[in-house]
């Protein structure tokens, strides 16, 4: 059987099926909107995006951290092996902190290289659930970017809008903006057309300048870069806060609902903590809380 290998470039490992442990066994995953899409995405495509493990240390199997619909729709599809990221245990995993989505030039990647594999775009838009057009424009998103500047963009959480204003400006001034963007850890819209406006005229590609446009001065700028700097350290100390928060959900989530799976223990906390088990029950029974 042919194994469903990631359709991007990732440091992963090929794991039996039988060897991935669920952490939230869930009965009616295939009630849920997103089953049916990543099935499809699977069957037609392949992996767009691995599962991420860990080593389970008392069985030596390995817990799905992040990906448990794309383990029941590999399940149903009868796969045996599928790909996978290893988080390391002294890592507090986190979905946002991880590859829980894939990046504007590693889509373009997944999306070139089923291409090379002559999976139609009519197919891969039909899989993905968009238009082939936005097929077409993903796949060239690199298109019109000088070479150092998808290098310094790679990795990073770009949008394709803020990629196509970039493209406004010629290839030496696109770097200078690619390192700002990163050296601020500022990859916004407004920020990279806020840096784009700033730019001289013999910057700008042949009538590519805005009309009514005008050039900020140094000021204007400097206040932009002090107000991005401010803004960019409140939301570190909020991410740092809010991945702390959901590593702790996680965990209780996933513990109340082993203990909710065991009937003698669901018994006891029904008869000595009735006031609390109506809410017990909700939240181990919520197909939202998906992990």
């Amino acid at each position: 059987m042919k194994i469903l290998r990631p359709a991007f470039d990732l440091n992963s490992i090929r794991i039996k099926i039988s060897d991935l442990e669920e952490t939230a066994n869930r009965k009616n995953y295939k009630k849920l909107i997103s089953y049916n899409s990543i099935l499809s995405s699977i069957r037609e495509v392949g992996i767009i995006q691995p599962l991420v493990v860990c080593i389970s240390p008392n069985s030596g199997k390995y817990k799905i951290l992040d990906g448990h619909v794309r383990f029941y729709a590999l399940r149903e599809l009868k796969q045996k092996y599928v790909y996978c990221i290893i988080a390391n245990d002294n890592e507090r995993y986190t979905f946002d902190a991880q590859i829980n989505n894939l990046n504007t030039f590693q889509k373009a990647a997944m999306i070139a290289k089923a291409v090379r594999n002559h999976v139609s775009v009519k197919r891969i838009a039909s899989a993905l659930g968009i238009s082939e057009k936005q097929i077409l424009s993903d796949m060239n998103v690199a298109e019109g970017l000088d070479g150092k500047v998808v290098e310094i963009l790679k990795t990073a959480n770009v949008t394709s809008k803020s990629l196509r204003e970039l493209k406004r400006v010629r290839n030496a001034r696109q770097i200078q903006i690619a390192q700002m963007m990163k050296s601020s850890n500022n990859y916004s819209f407004t920020f990279v057309s806020s840096l784009v406006s700033a730019s001289l005229p013999c910057d700008f590609h042949e009538d590519q300048r805005k009309p009514g446009k005008t050039r900020m001065d140094f000021s204007e700028i400097r206040t932009l870069e002090m107000a991005s700097d401010s803004l960019e350290k409140r939301a570190k100390e909020s991410l740092e806060k809010y991945h702390a928060q959901i590593f702790d959900l996680v965990t209780i989530i996933g513990f109340l609902r082993r203990l909710m799976g065991d009937d003698r223990i669901k018994g006891y906390i029904s008869r000595n903590f009735a006031d609390y088990y109506p809410e017990l029950k909700k939240i181990s029974e919520n197909e939202d809380m998906m992990i």
